[in-house]
């Protein structure tokens, strides 16, 4: 894991997820720049969780790798300390395998489990979020479509268009790098880091910052995690039509996640729709160092936006029908 001050809260309901909902004792490694998670937010994390744990370490961050990273240009919704996961092999010097997760999310299932389903012989194991079905000609046909399918072929622009970026081919599976195990002992043998530092160096426009970097090194050849491991908001937009995935696939996914990832709008913020996930997330806060339920962008105008705008809309939606709520909200 990684991650600063600001995100300690968060990470701290991740780490409470996974211990609720597993039978071992896991050891957590945390890499952090040192001005960035401070030593009294280092004493509350180990104080909390240490007799539930069978170790939680910290990794300080050496300049040589501070030096590098505040050369590479990122998009501002990115952080720098996402980036020190391509580090981990030489950080995490007597470590062949970890779990890599972001900490904006929730682990429902057994990580046991999901450390049992892995392919040891690939680098990298994790979920494949974009993974094209020839069948997406059918759905580009269709005369009408659901707003889920709209969505969902607008999704397949981005992603196409994100996958010319690091020259990788449409049909290619494309990962999401927020729940990764990695064999580190393969990653060293194959110096992975080396060619991640040669393709930052080539390719100035990525996105998704290390995790096109990522795809666009490994072009398809990653351990495919089972689906339900890495659910976010992405996923729900998917179809038969729009992956590889069948359709029984995708439902059970999204019904029985084991890992909810909050890549859009967070569980934290006000604005943040389903519910059971919403509580989900401040159920595990309430038992972390950090138990006050503060939600960010809860003001006016958004309060009007979740307690009328939503409601009427889904009114409307229910009355009229799709077909005419999409052209009422296209008059000027």
């Amino acid at each position: 894991m990684t991650f600063d001050d600001n995100y300690a809260p968060h990470a701290a309901v991740t780490v409470e997820s996974i211990l609720r909902n597993t039978s071992i004792k896991p050891d957590f490694a945390i890499m952090y720049f040192e001005e960035k998670l401070t030593q009294a937010t280092r004493e509350i994390l180990l104080l909390h969780f240490e007799n539930r744990v069978n170790s939680i370490k910290f990794y300080p961050v050496g300049d040589q790798i501070k030096n590098y990273l505040s050369q590479v240009d990122i998009p501002d919704y990115l952080s720098h300390d996402t980036f020190l996961r391509l580090f981990s092999a030489n950080i995490l010097k007597d470590d062949d395998v970890i779990l890599y997760l972001d900490v904006d999310i929730i682990v429902y299932g057994d990580i046991e489990c999901l450390m049992n389903s892995a392919d040891l012989n690939y680098v990298i194991n994790a979920v494949a979020e974009h993974y094209p079905s020839p069948r997406i000609k059918e759905l580009e046909s269709k005369a009408f479509k659901t707003e889920k399918e709209r969505i969902s072929l607008n999704q397949e622009v981005v992603l196409m268009n994100r996958k010319k970026l690091i020259d990788m081919l449409p049909d290619t599976p494309y990962f999401n790098g927020g729940v990764m195990i990695i064999n580190l002992k393969k990653w060293r043998e194959e110096q992975i880091l080396d060619r991640c530092l040669q393709f930052f160096s080539t390719h100035k426009v990525l996105p998704c910052a290390d995790q096109d970097v990522l795809n666009g090194i490994f072009n398809g050849n990653f351990g495919k995690l089972p689906l339900c491991w890495n659910i976010h908001p992405y996923i729900k937009t998917l179809n038969e039509y729009t992956c590889r995935y069948t359709k029984e696939e995708l439902k059970e996914a999204v019904e029985y996640p084991k890992i909810i990832h909050f890549t859009d709008y967070k569980a934290w913020n006000y604005l943040y729709e389903n519910k059971f996930e919403k509580e989900l997330y401040w159920k595990y806060r309430a038992a972390t160092p950090w138990p006050q339920r503060k939600e960010q962008g809860k003001n006016l105008k958004n309060i009007f936006f979740v307690n009328l705008y939503r409601p009427m809309r889904k009114l409307i939606k229910s009355l009229l029908g799709e077909k005419i709520l999409r052209k009422i909200n296209q008059i000027k």
